[in-house]
């Protein structure tokens, strides 16, 4: 299980949005999705149920990806936010 940090996500985005794209996108074994939290929501942590080879390889795959007008960071992350 690994992570991916995606951020400059729309501040209109809902957790229920980014999964619906995760999931269109063909990005297998969603896990925990948390959004920071305000106004400002610019970024998500990603649980993947898949090992660090295939979370980075899915990260490097979003990254620059164009979504409602906004050009997605993403990182493999090995961080939590108090989980």
């Amino acid at each position: 299980m690994a992570q991916i940090l995606i951020g400059n996500l729309p501040p209109d985005a809902s957790l229920e949005d980014l999964r619906t794209m995760l999931v269109e996108l063909g990005v297998p074994k969603l896990g925990e999705i948390t959004m920071a939290e305000g106004a400002e929501r610019t970024a998500a942590l990603v649980t993947i149920d898949l090992p660090d080879v295939d979370v980075g390889a899915i990260s490097r795959q979003l990254e620059g990806h164009l979504w409602r007008e906004r050009q997605l960071r993403c990182a493999h992350s090995t961080l939590g936010w108090g989980n």
